[in-house]
């Protein structure tokens, strides 16, 4: 039986932080609440557009999280290409993996996840993709990747669930997949080690030492 693969999109395939943090800031600008930084972002990433600008407005703003969202939605589906760009070995590492069953599993708005693999020549590799936006539910809840497996069409649980956040350990964890987290992303190793994932691996091309031997 061949091993498969469950990926994470921001921050495990795709370098995406500094086009969020864009999309945000201007969005933010629109609707007169002030910017914030990078890093904040960053911190803020993981649980889908709605909770990224709610959480990025100010408290006293919170009831304008809806027109704050559409104005996100807006900028950063037109600058999304320009900020964003392909983690080092991801090309490579996934041609040398083809051979096995692979989807992405993103909170990202579907729309915008698969613009993005289409714009870097990868969405061949993945006949799946759900998005923050597919289904009535997310990233980590077990019926979101129980329909991922199921839209995968793999049997059992030899597979692994790959991405940057302690969202994407739990994620797997919820089906009992083994899990694996990247540590070149947008957490750090303490964050991810808090959350007991089955590896760690500091470059996307440490992945193949999974399939050798």
């Amino acid at each position: 039986m061949k091993m498969f693969w469950i990926f994470d999109l921001d921050g495990t395939l795709l370098d995406t932080l500094e086009g969020i943090a864009v999309g945000v800031n201007r969005a933010l600008v629109e609707v007169g609440a002030p910017e914030i930084s990078t890093d904040r972002v960053r911190c803020l990433v993981g649980e889908g557009a709605r909770n990224l600008v709610a959480r990025a407005l100010p408290e006293s703003r919170v009831g304008e999280v809806d027109r704050t969202l559409q104005c996100f939605l807006s900028h950063y589906g037109k600058c999304q290409f320009e900020f964003s760009r392909l983690y080092p070995g991801v090309r490579e590492t996934l041609a040398a993996l083809s051979g096995h069953p692979m989807a992405v599993a993103t909170n990202k708005p579907e729309v915008f996840s698969r613009q993005l693999l289409e714009w870097f020549g990868i969405a061949s590799y993945f006949p799946v993709v759900v998005g923050g936006d597919t289904l009535a539910v997310r990233k980590p809840d077990a019926k979101y990747m129980t329909e991922v497996l199921d839209r995968l069409a793999v049997k059992g649980r030899r597979g692994w669930m790959v991405g940057d956040t302690g969202i994407d350990i739990q994620a797997g964890k919820a089906v009992g997949l083994s899990t694996l987290a990247v540590t070149y992303g947008f957490r750090d190793r303490e964050t991810l080690m808090a959350h007991a994932p089955d590896r760690l691996v500091d470059s996307f091309e440490d992945l193949l030492t999974l399939i050798q031997g």
